[in-house]
């Protein structure tokens, strides 16, 4: 029953406000459109992802903490998770600058960076369920594999938290969204990053980490 009664709070909240239970909330509209893109809007459909939330007001807030959990992976749930972006409006309420451009034309550029790190994320993903086996199913893959797999290159690890910090802008950050430079250069460290996770990954866990993403029509 807990966990319903989390949802019934977040789904409750009705969008953006500036007071402060609605700031450790978050977008809850933007949360809740893109449930809806994904048939997952009852409570019962995301209980999983509701165990263990931080509801620290410092920390993030927690319509992105289980959004972040939804995603990972799933090049298509980035995609509908930027449509209910679209849909609802982006401007973030709790900045005190109201910027709500649209990156418009550099939409293309992002869909790529959203694709490969996906690709990227879900191998991580693999690669600790397989080898760290985290006590926790939500740990966030990335972070958990920085700290506990000891064969990916130092380097690579400051490639990956640079990326995980311009993937936390492309998807979060309504006031500070990265410029089409910024996502192009993301895309080219992406890449070898990937190529020396694979180069130093053992053979049983190569397939994880390929260049190779879904090519767009």
């Amino acid at each position: 029953m807990y966990y319903r009664d989390i949802f019934i709070t977040l789904m409750t909240s009705n969008g953006p406000s500036t007071s402060q239970p609605e700031n450790i909330m978050g977008r809850t509209d933007i949360l809740f459109r893109f449930l809806q893109l994904i048939h997952r809007e009852t409570p019962w459909a995301i209980d999983e992802y509701l165990v263990d939330l931080d509801f620290n007001c410092g920390h993030r807030p927690v319509a992105e903490q289980i959004a972040d959990r939804i995603l990972v992976g799933n090049e298509e749930y980035y995609d509908l998770y930027r449509r209910a972006q679209r849909e609802v409006g982006a401007e973030d309420p709790y900045s005190p600058d109201e910027q709500s451009e649209q990156l418009g034309g550099e939409e293309l550029v992002l869909v790529r960076f959203l694709e490969k790190w996906a690709s990227l994320e879900r191998g991580l993903a693999s690669t600790v369920v397989e080898t760290v086996k985290p006590q926790c199913k939500y740990a966030n893959p990335v972070s958990t594999a920085l700290e506990q797999v000891p064969w990916i290159p130092e380097d690579t690890r400051l490639q990956t938290i640079y990326l995980k910090t311009l993937r936390d802008r492309v998807i979060h950050a309504s006031d500070d969204p990265p410029c089409e430079f910024e996502v192009s250069e993301g895309i080219r460290v992406m890449e070898n990053t990937v190529s020396s996770i694979h180069e130093a990954a053992p053979d049983e866990l190569k397939e994880y980490f390929t260049l190779a993403s879904p090519s767009r029509q």
